[in-house]
């Protein structure tokens, strides 16, 4: 099937859809990267985030998401251990 194929109805729209997915994605990508944006500025000042990485980016399974607060906690706990130890030793 060639370009005569289609009648300039068709090519018209078919560039009309071609040109909304372009710019529905374009504009997904832009909040994708304000929002990594605002996620690194919160992690390099310090301040505690508004925006949470799971909800902001919504592409990981509940057991990955399970997995990595369980990470976290476990972290926190090894790190407050190892504070008590210092203090422990000095």
């Amino acid at each position: 099937m060639g370009i005569y194929d289609y009648t300039i109805k068709e090519i018209q729209q078919f560039i009309n859809v071609q040109s909304e997915r372009r710019r529905r994605d374009a504009k997904t990508q832009s909040v994708i990267a304000f929002r990594q944006a605002a996620l690194i500025a919160s992690m390099l000042s310090g301040e505690k985030s508004e925006y949470n990485v799971s909800e902001e980016f919504p592409f990981w399974t509940d057991a990955e998401l399970q997995q990595m607060r369980y990470d976290t906690i476990r972290q926190r706990m090894e790190d407050s251990y190892n504070k008590s130890q210092l203090k422990y030793k000095k």
